[in-house]
């Protein structure tokens, strides 16, 4: 009897990991529709004036799509329109690790355009 149980203990833990995995798939791709996106750049300018609001970085992740939301989600949560200067650093042994970096800004008020006619 021990042996069935074990199965069926076995089959309900990998049903119950796949529909966590299912699920935070879900979240991943459902919030980025709702929310204002945040600008990811390799540039160290921008289009617009700014002011530097510091070091953002994502957890560490196993590919870089997963370092890029990571990254987002960071400078959203620190109040950075984007980030600037955006790269990626790795580390670990068998299996690699990586995380994307960068300099999270803020979007600077537009001077209003002058009229000198």
């Amino acid at each position: 009897m021990g042996l069935m149980e074990d199965r069926w203990e076995r089959r309900r833990r990998e049903r119950a990991r796949q529909e966590e995995q299912q699920a935070a798939q879900r979240e991943r791709s459902a919030p980025e529709a709702e929310l204002e996106t945040v600008l990811l750049s390799t540039l160290c300018t921008a289009p617009k004036p700014f002011e530097q609001v510091g070091i953002v970085q994502s957890e560490p992740c196993h590919d870089a799509q997963s370092a890029l939301l990571g990254l987002e989600q960071a400078a959203r949560a620190a109040g950075c329109d984007a980030v600037l200067g955006v790269g990626f650093s790795s580390f670990g042994g068998p299996v690699q690790v990586l995380f994307a970096y960068g300099t999270g800004v803020r979007w600077l008020p537009s001077a209003p355009e002058r009229n000198d006619g």
